[in-house]
């Protein structure tokens, strides 16, 4: 496994799994310049299309984006879905906010669980990179 070559300035140096056609990580502070991240994230992009399947094989429900889109799409798969588990509730929002907080509580109690038995990455380091 190869990990990030970034080194801050304090010395440390990043160990995060590098990224696709990238010797760094996720992380866009890690690049020399946003052209180059972006350069990353386009390849990136383009062997995601590539590798996976095609969303012509879905049917795509719009939601609202406020924030709470994760949520509101787990709400949809549930109420579109019901055998996954029983459900009452046929409200967007309700099941999408009882979600959040579900999660959002599990997430405190295990914020230090490691993400991964191959990198150092916590769900607490994670919440603080993609939020």
């Amino acid at each position: 496994m190869h990990t990030c070559s970034f080194i801050n300035k304090q010395g440390k140096k990043c160990d995060n799994k590098v990224i696709e056609y990238s010797e760094k990580c996720h992380i866009k502070s890690h690049y020399d310049s946003i052209e180059e991240f972006q350069r990353i994230l386009k390849l990136s992009e383009k062997y995601f299309i590539d590798s996976t399947i095609l969303l012509d094989n879905y049917i795509v429900i719009p939601i609202l984006s406020d924030g709470a889109c994760a949520y509101r799409c787990m709400a949809q798969a549930l109420i579109t879905h019901k055998q996954i588990i029983e459900i009452d509730e046929t409200d967007e929002t309700k099941i999408a906010d009882f979600l959040q907080q579900s999660i959002r509580e599990w997430i405190m109690k295990n914020k230090d669980m490691k993400i991964s038995a191959e990198i150092d990455y916590t769900l607490e380091q994670m919440v603080v990179d993609t939020h």
